[in-house]
């Protein structure tokens, strides 16, 4: 199951380069949609997220070009999605969102 997370309110840092999402042989990883490869490469950002309430670092994949960020930039997501899963006795959250870019000034998270 995919949760469209609201961020309002929320302003996010990148914290490192985006680094490609590497399989367990180092291969980068490609987007699949319904089982089939996109041809869109996949990327993992380290964010830190900021709430009024506290803040947390997070890692967000999202497919395609490399994204244009780096530490220290505030950035926008579109489309940010958490994604529960569960491996034998490990679990998690997942964070993948459509697009990431740099924040314009005064830009409302999406």
């Amino acid at each position: 199951m995919r949760l469209k997370l609201d961020t309002s309110g929320v302003a996010f840092t990148a914290s490192q380069e985006p680094q490609p999402k590497n399989d367990s042989e180092g291969r980068q990883r490609m987007e699949k949609i319904n089982g089939k490869e996109t041809g869109r490469a996949l990327w993992t950002v380290q964010v830190v997220a900021m709430a009024p309430d506290g803040a947390e670092v997070i890692r967000v994949t999202v497919a395609g070009d490399k994204p244009r960020v780096g530490p220290g930039m505030p950035v926008h997501f579109i489309g940010l999605e958490a994604i529960p899963w569960v491996q034998g006795e490990r679990n998690g959250t997942a964070f993948r969102a459509e697009q990431i870019t740099p924040a314009q000034p005064n830009q409302k998270a999406a």
